[in-house]
Protein backbone atom coordinates (compact mmCIF):
# COMPACT_ATOMS: atom_id res chain seq x y z
CA UNK A 1 0.00 0.00 0.00
CA UNK A 2 2.28 2.98 1.45
CA UNK A 3 5.04 1.69 0.26
CA UNK A 4 4.00 1.01 -3.35
CA UNK A 5 2.30 4.12 -3.49
CA UNK A 6 5.77 6.18 -2.81
CA UNK A 7 7.95 4.47 -5.21
CA UNK A 8 4.90 4.91 -7.85
CA UNK A 9 5.36 8.43 -7.32
CA UNK A 10 8.75 8.76 -6.34
CA UNK A 11 10.54 11.93 -7.96
CA UNK A 12 7.63 13.44 -9.03
CA UNK A 13 7.40 17.20 -9.22
CA UNK A 14 5.81 19.12 -6.90
CA UNK A 15 1.78 19.94 -7.20
CA UNK A 16 1.69 23.28 -8.42
CA UNK A 17 -1.01 22.36 -10.54
CA UNK A 18 -3.11 21.35 -7.64
CA UNK A 19 -2.14 24.70 -4.81
CA UNK A 20 -4.84 26.27 -4.54
CA UNK A 21 -7.74 23.27 -4.79
CA UNK A 22 -7.49 22.83 -1.03
CA UNK A 23 -7.18 26.06 -0.12
CA UNK A 24 -10.33 27.66 -2.63
CA UNK A 25 -13.40 26.04 -1.30
CA UNK A 26 -15.91 28.46 -1.80
CA UNK A 27 -16.99 31.98 -2.95
CA UNK A 28 -15.96 34.52 -0.59
CA UNK A 29 -14.74 33.03 2.37
CA UNK A 30 -11.07 31.75 1.69
CA UNK A 31 -9.41 34.38 -0.28
CA UNK A 32 -6.68 36.39 1.39
CA UNK A 33 -6.90 39.47 3.33
CA UNK A 34 -4.89 42.25 4.63
CA UNK A 35 -4.32 42.98 8.77
CA UNK A 36 -5.63 43.83 10.95
CA UNK A 37 -7.47 40.67 10.41
CA UNK A 38 -10.18 41.00 12.80
CA UNK A 39 -11.20 44.09 11.05
CA UNK A 40 -14.44 43.98 9.76
CA UNK A 41 -14.64 47.45 8.26
CA UNK A 42 -12.83 48.53 4.77
CA UNK A 43 -11.81 45.26 4.81
CA UNK A 44 -9.18 44.68 2.05
CA UNK A 45 -9.00 40.90 1.12
CA UNK A 46 -8.20 39.35 -2.84
CA UNK A 47 -11.64 38.43 -4.46
CA UNK A 48 -12.48 36.55 -7.53
CA UNK A 49 -13.54 39.90 -9.32
CA UNK A 50 -9.69 39.99 -9.79
CA UNK A 51 -8.86 37.22 -10.32
CA UNK A 52 -11.42 36.41 -13.14
CA UNK A 53 -9.46 39.28 -14.81
CA UNK A 54 -6.10 38.71 -13.98
CA UNK A 55 -5.57 35.38 -14.57
CA UNK A 56 -6.61 35.55 -18.45
CA UNK A 57 -4.11 38.39 -18.71
CA UNK A 58 -1.09 37.54 -17.09
CA UNK A 59 -1.21 33.36 -18.15
CA UNK A 60 -1.29 35.00 -21.79
CA UNK A 61 1.65 36.69 -21.02
CA UNK A 62 3.88 34.57 -19.01
CA UNK A 63 2.67 31.18 -19.32
CA UNK A 64 4.39 29.01 -16.40
CA UNK A 65 1.47 30.70 -14.60
CA UNK A 66 -1.43 28.97 -15.93
CA UNK A 67 0.31 25.60 -14.32
CA UNK A 68 -1.16 26.59 -10.61
CA UNK A 69 -4.31 28.34 -11.97
CA UNK A 70 -5.86 26.99 -15.85
CA UNK A 71 -5.06 23.65 -15.47
CA UNK A 72 -7.11 22.46 -12.39
CA UNK A 73 -9.65 25.52 -13.77
CA UNK A 74 -9.53 23.12 -16.97
CA UNK A 75 -10.13 20.12 -14.92
CA UNK A 76 -13.10 21.91 -12.70
CA UNK A 77 -14.73 23.13 -16.24
CA UNK A 78 -14.63 20.29 -18.50
CA UNK A 79 -13.28 17.32 -16.51
CA UNK A 80 -9.98 17.02 -17.90
CA UNK A 81 -6.73 19.10 -16.96
CA UNK A 82 -5.70 18.64 -20.59
CA UNK A 83 -8.42 20.79 -22.42
CA UNK A 84 -6.23 23.51 -23.11
CA UNK A 85 -8.48 26.66 -22.68
CA UNK A 86 -7.76 29.73 -21.94
CA UNK A 87 -8.82 31.77 -19.24
CA UNK A 88 -11.78 33.55 -21.67
CA UNK A 89 -12.21 30.17 -22.98
CA UNK A 90 -13.09 28.45 -19.71
CA UNK A 91 -15.64 31.35 -19.31
CA UNK A 92 -17.67 30.86 -22.24
CA UNK A 93 -17.46 26.80 -21.30
CA UNK A 94 -18.58 27.44 -18.18
CA UNK A 95 -21.47 30.22 -18.99
CA UNK A 96 -22.38 27.33 -21.81
CA UNK A 97 -22.73 25.05 -18.83
CA UNK A 98 -24.77 27.37 -16.67
CA UNK A 99 -22.55 27.48 -14.06
CA UNK A 100 -21.23 30.83 -11.84
CA UNK A 101 -17.69 31.63 -13.12
CA UNK A 102 -16.20 32.31 -8.76
CA UNK A 103 -17.49 28.73 -8.45
CA UNK A 104 -14.45 27.50 -10.98
CA UNK A 105 -11.58 27.50 -8.66
CA UNK A 106 -14.23 25.98 -5.64
CA UNK A 107 -14.88 23.05 -6.86
CA UNK A 108 -14.15 19.76 -5.29
CA UNK A 109 -11.61 17.84 -6.57
CA UNK A 110 -11.14 13.75 -6.24
CA UNK A 111 -7.93 12.38 -5.87
CA UNK A 112 -6.57 10.59 -8.92
CA UNK A 113 -6.67 13.72 -11.29
CA UNK A 114 -4.14 13.74 -13.99
CA UNK A 115 -2.40 16.53 -15.03
CA UNK A 116 0.36 16.93 -17.45
CA UNK A 117 3.22 16.54 -15.26
CA UNK A 118 7.09 16.21 -15.14
CA UNK A 119 9.86 13.97 -12.99
CA UNK A 120 12.85 14.38 -11.91
CA UNK A 121 14.62 11.75 -14.76
CA UNK A 122 13.14 14.12 -17.38
CA UNK A 123 9.90 12.12 -18.36
CA UNK A 124 6.95 13.73 -18.89
CA UNK A 125 3.61 11.96 -18.46
CA UNK A 126 0.17 12.06 -17.09
CA UNK A 127 0.08 11.74 -13.31
CA UNK A 128 -1.46 13.01 -9.67
CA UNK A 129 -0.56 16.55 -8.32
CA UNK A 130 0.37 16.93 -4.82
CA UNK A 131 1.74 19.35 -2.26
CA UNK A 132 3.40 18.83 0.61
CA UNK A 133 0.31 17.74 2.92
CA UNK A 134 -1.30 16.00 0.05
CA UNK A 135 1.25 13.95 -0.32
CA UNK A 136 1.56 13.03 3.42
CA UNK A 137 -2.27 12.58 3.27
CA UNK A 138 -2.04 10.19 0.44
CA UNK A 139 0.38 8.03 1.68
CA UNK A 140 -2.17 7.72 4.94
CA UNK A 141 -4.58 6.63 2.03
CA UNK A 142 -2.25 3.97 0.63
CA UNK A 143 -2.08 2.50 3.99
CA UNK A 144 -5.71 2.09 4.45
CA UNK A 145 -6.00 4.69 7.30
CA UNK A 146 -9.19 5.80 5.47
CA UNK A 147 -11.11 2.82 4.93
CA UNK A 148 -13.54 3.18 8.00
CA UNK A 149 -15.09 5.94 5.70
CA UNK A 150 -14.67 3.83 1.99
CA UNK A 151 -11.73 6.06 1.65
CA UNK A 152 -14.68 8.70 0.41
CA UNK A 153 -11.89 11.35 1.29
CA UNK A 154 -10.08 13.65 -0.88
CA UNK A 155 -6.55 14.55 0.23
CA UNK A 156 -6.18 16.80 -2.59
CA UNK A 157 -8.98 19.08 -0.98
CA UNK A 158 -6.99 19.42 2.44
CA UNK A 159 -4.62 21.77 3.84
CA UNK A 160 -1.79 21.42 6.20
CA UNK A 161 -4.16 22.42 9.26
CA UNK A 162 -6.54 20.04 7.87
CA UNK A 163 -4.47 16.83 8.03
CA UNK A 164 -2.70 17.86 11.00
CA UNK A 165 -5.72 18.07 12.82
CA UNK A 166 -7.20 14.61 11.80
CA UNK A 167 -6.98 12.03 14.70
CA UNK A 168 -4.89 9.88 12.73
CA UNK A 169 -2.29 11.99 15.10
CA UNK A 170 -1.91 12.31 18.65
CA UNK A 171 1.04 14.40 20.75
CA UNK A 172 3.39 11.97 22.86
CA UNK A 173 1.99 11.87 26.46
CA UNK A 174 5.38 11.80 27.73
CA UNK A 175 7.84 13.44 25.63
CA UNK A 176 11.88 11.73 25.87
CA UNK A 177 14.13 13.48 27.24
CA UNK A 178 15.93 14.60 23.95
CA UNK A 179 12.90 16.29 23.00
CA UNK A 180 12.56 18.04 26.22
CA UNK A 181 16.03 18.96 26.32
CA UNK A 182 15.75 20.50 22.78
CA UNK A 183 12.19 22.13 23.42
CA UNK A 184 11.31 22.63 26.92
CA UNK A 185 7.76 24.36 26.27
CA UNK A 186 6.60 22.35 23.20
CA UNK A 187 4.18 20.00 23.77
CA UNK A 188 5.39 18.30 20.55
CA UNK A 189 8.80 17.01 20.02
CA UNK A 190 10.97 19.45 17.90
CA UNK A 191 14.30 18.37 18.03
CA UNK A 192 16.33 21.21 15.16
CA UNK A 193 15.07 24.46 13.86
CA UNK A 194 14.99 28.10 14.53
CA UNK A 195 11.68 28.59 15.01
CA UNK A 196 9.11 26.43 17.91
CA UNK A 197 6.38 24.57 15.64
CA UNK A 198 3.07 24.74 17.73
CA UNK A 199 -0.11 22.65 16.93
CA UNK A 200 -2.33 23.23 19.46
CA UNK A 201 -5.32 21.40 17.57
CA UNK A 202 -3.13 18.09 16.56
CA UNK A 203 -5.20 15.00 16.41
CA UNK A 204 -8.49 16.24 17.19
CA UNK A 205 -10.74 15.90 14.44
CA UNK A 206 -12.34 12.81 13.64
CA UNK A 207 -12.26 11.88 9.73
CA UNK A 208 -16.17 11.92 7.51
CA UNK A 209 -17.13 11.76 4.31
CA UNK A 210 -16.48 14.93 1.94
CA UNK A 211 -14.35 16.46 4.50
CA UNK A 212 -13.02 19.91 3.99
CA UNK A 213 -14.88 20.62 0.47
CA UNK A 214 -16.72 23.54 1.64
CA UNK A 215 -14.88 25.22 4.71
CA UNK A 216 -13.94 28.86 5.03
CA UNK A 217 -10.33 29.84 6.18
CA UNK A 218 -10.97 33.31 7.14
CA UNK A 219 -7.89 34.22 9.74
CA UNK A 220 -7.41 35.08 12.45
CA UNK A 221 -9.76 32.41 13.70
CA UNK A 222 -10.21 29.98 10.79
CA UNK A 223 -13.09 29.19 11.87
CA UNK A 224 -15.27 26.72 10.27
CA UNK A 225 -18.15 24.84 10.42
CA UNK A 226 -18.18 21.03 11.94
CA UNK A 227 -19.33 19.10 8.54
CA UNK A 228 -18.04 21.42 6.12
Amino acid sequence: GANDFYHRYEGLEYGYHALFTGWIDTTRGNYPCMPPYNSTADKICLVWELLEVGVPIVTRYIPRLEKPFLLAWNQHVTGSAFSNLSGTALYREALSKGMELDLIPAVPEPDGVLYPSDFNNGTQAPSIAMVCDVFVCSIWKAAGLFKEIDDDFSCIEQTNLDVYQLNILEAPKQRPASCVAADPDNALCQLTGDYELHLPKLGQRSMYRHMQEKCPTEPPLYARPSNC
